[in-house]
């Protein structure tokens, strides 16, 4: 599955997701005020699934989660008998009406919360500050900065990742000349640099300029070669790749860090490339279909194998 497709599959999911919080809503809403439900359906076209509650309520989930709706007993809409009048959605108060209206959006909203909540709580993945190369004659040249370098922190905030860097510095921006940087090099305390920026705020704040315009490069951090699980029928899974297993070679050329790997599938697509693994302690060879995909106006090799978490947390 290529990345477009694995988008749009995102996508629903995610979009399935919030109808079926919004629709919640209103059923939740709903039963709690004594109206009847007759029905509480995800999506439209041919129903993939459905069930009947012990209460009478039909739930219903369809092809595809464009939509939804929670069906109530209305006589607006059909013959209500008596006995079910007082169940009925129009013969509610306007207040518990509106309640039921509102109770959608609202359980949106408290999920939107409740995401942020857990988001910050768990942490946002983000990459590690690491100093790249350092354009000669930039201001990091001369402020001393080093490739290598992890910038721990900007003025007084801690930066553990790059985009923590670029919202610090482009603060600092707005009240000092100098960007103070501390930052740690291997086999030395930590030390406090000065970024001298004077003349250049309007360049900095330019888009994507930031970095470009200081001197400093990337250093991407070089993560084991092991391989975490397999995207299904993708052509690592076809071969029989692993979660857990460590690439050592391709092709006969050895693999130090996930990089590398990449890189030796990037350059093989459509071809037939020779994986040397170790598995369990034992080394195993395995030929791998390398499949393709479209990337910037050239087509790449692709395998459809992450790196394992793991690797990332190293």
């Amino acid at each position: 599955m290529n990345m477009f497709l694995l988008s749009v599959v995102a996508f629903l999911v995610a979009l399935g997701l919030l109808i079926a919080i919004h629709e919640f809503g209103h059923f939740w809403v709903a039963r709690r005020a004594g109206i009847k439900v007759l029905r509480f359906s995800i999506g439209f076209g041919k129903p993939i699934w459905r069930r009947q509650g012990r209460d009478g309520t039909e739930f219903v989930v369809s092809m595809l989660p464009l939509g939804g709706y929670v069906r109530m007993l209305d006589g607006r809409e059909g013959d209500v008998p008596a006995s079910e009048a007082h169940r009925a959605f129009d013969r509610q108060p306007v207040r518990t009406r509106m309640a039921v209206v509102l109770a959608g959006p609202l359980a949106n909203f408290l999920f939107a919360v409740v995401a942020y909540w857990l988001m910050f709580v768990i942490g946002v993945p983000g990459a590690t500050p690491l100093v790249g190369e350092v354009t000669e004659g930039s201001p990091a040249a001369a402020a001393g900065l080093l490739e290598g370098d992890r910038i721990v922190r900007v003025g007084d905030r801690e930066t553990p990742t790059w985009q923590a860097v670029s919202i610090a510095m482009l603060d600092e921006l707005l009240e000092n000349a100098r960007i103070p940087l501390t930052i740690a090099r291997e086999n030395i305390d930590q030390q406090t640099l000065s970024l001298d920026v004077r003349g250049m705020e309007r360049r900095l704040t330019e888009r994507n300029a930031l970095f470009t315009e200081l001197g400093i490069g990337f250093l991407e951090p070089q993560l084991d070669p092991l391989l975490g699980e397999p995207v299904a029928d993708s052509p690592g899974a076809r071969a029989g790749l692993r979660d857990g297993d460590r690439v050592l070679a391709v092709d006969g050329v050895p693999v130090s860090n996930f990089n590398e790997l990449v890189e030796a599938v990037q350059s093989r697509p459509q071809q037939r490339a020779r994986f040397t693994i170790e598995r369990n302690g034992q080394t195993l060879a395995v030929n791998v279909e390398v499949g393709s995909d479209e990337v910037d106006g050239r087509i790449v090799g692709r395998i459809g194998v992450p790196v394992a978490e793991s690797a990332r947390e190293a």
